[in-house]
């Protein structure tokens, strides 16, 4: 089974919200980039250490749910954050465009941004850091990579090179999940 249907995550009533009420349920893609990625130039990477590390746990959980059709965005996630070139942004969302280039193979531009954002985990999947980000076509919603440690947009506390260096020797790659359920 290739793509998933969801119900809309984007279907909201508050005033004033980006996320405008859609009728339409979701197609879920993502098969593809449900995988780990290390891109030196970037010190990004979403290598877990071990399978018992909760990050393994964690993704296992959310793919075996996906291939069972299971509502992943609602069970998992929390509401959508869009990304916005905003003031002091611009850094932070060519990084998530580098990043997102790299992993997916396919040319991205900041008139983009707009479709694309990201998820966070619910607070009682006891992690913090992972998220997702995704890119809304229409009513689909292509997965463009998964950021384990939070290297992606870094908070305001984290350096890059000390964070990259806790994580850059890990060698879990997601998409053992992936080929373990043979999907």
């Amino acid at each position: 089974m290739k793509n998933m249907q969801q119900n809309n995550i984007f279907i909201n009533n508050k005033t004033k919200n980006r996320f405008r009420k859609e009728e339409k349920e979701l197609i879920l893609n993502a098969k593809e980039n449900f995988k780990s990625d290390r891109i030196k130039e970037e010190k990004f990477t979403n290598y877990f250490q071990s399978n018992s590390s909760i990050e393994y746990k964690i993704l296992n959980d959310i793919y075996n749910d996906y291939i069972s059709g299971i509502n992943i965005l609602d069970k998992y996630f929390n509401e959508p954050d869009y990304l916005y070139l905003g003031s002091g942004q611009t850094e932070k969302i060519n990084r998530v465009l580098r990043i997102a280039i790299k992993v997916t193979n396919k040319f991205l531009m900041h008139i983009d941004v707009k479709d694309i954002f990201k998820m966070n985990l619910k607070e009682n999947y006891c992690n913090d850091k992972i998220r997702f980000y995704f890119k809304k076509n229409n009513n689909e919603l292509d997965l463009l990579f998964i950021d384990l440690f939070h290297l992606g947009i870094l908070t305001k506390q984290q350096k890059l090179e000390i964070e990259y260096n806790k994580y850059k020797d890990f060698t879990g790659n997601i998409l053992s999940i992936k080929i373990e359920k043979k999907g």
